[in-house]
């Protein structure tokens, strides 16, 4: 009796073995079919379904929203004269550089359609930087001045492109040596 007794349990372990094989196979199915189907939607493009449906939805969309929009901010340019740089040099002392901001706006729709924009808010996220140039004044004068005449009889000689501060020194100079009457040094001399 032993052997029959046996024989009926592994029966029963057969048949569950074949129902939880079939589970497992019927599921196995299931995942591969979904998969299928998955892979025959991602062919669609999703970004084509995204916009359309966005354009769809902007198309009936009425109410307000905020929008926040950044800019720049140009700089500006100043001048300096300088001096010490010859006439008709420019250099560039400070670079200029761009500043940025960020603007919101409250924008009101109806049906898609923008009917009205108010500003909310700016706020300058980076300062700009002005420009500075400098521009060259001193002039280089390729002319002379110099003192000339008898004693007494000493005057100032210019030519060419002179420096006022040129005629100026040969002027003093040659009053200079006309009140004197003992030798003064450089009754003669050239100013540039």
């Amino acid at each position: 009796m032993k052997n029959d007794s046996r024989t009926d349990n592994s029966g029963w372990k057969y048949i569950i073995w074949a129902i939880v094989f079939s589970v497992a196979f019927l599921i196995f199915i299931g995942i591969t079919t979904t998969n299928i189907g998955n892979s025959r939607k991602s062919n669609i493009e999703p970004s084509n379904i995204n916009s359309q449906e966005k354009e769809s939805n902007e198309e009936q969309f009425s109410g307000t929203k905020t929008e926040t929009v950044n800019g720049a901010i140009e700089y500006t340019s100043s001048t300096v004269n300088d001096p010490n740089l010859d006439e008709g040099v420019t250099e560039v002392r400070t670079k200029g550089t761009n500043g940025t901001k960020t603007v919101t706006y409250k924008v009101t729709y109806e049906n898609g359609n923008e009917i009205s924009r108010e500003k909310v808010s700016e706020e300058i996220t980076k300062q700009p930087v002005n420009e500075v140039r400098a521009v060259g004044t001193k002039h280089t004068y390729t002319g002379s001045c110099s003192v000339k005449g008898t004693y007494r009889n000493r005057y100032a000689s210019c030519t060419g492109d002179y420096s006022p501060q040129a005629k100026a020194n040969a002027e003093a100079k040659a009053q200079e040596c006309n009140v004197n009457t003992r030798a003064v040094q450089g009754c003669y001399n050239t100013y540039r």
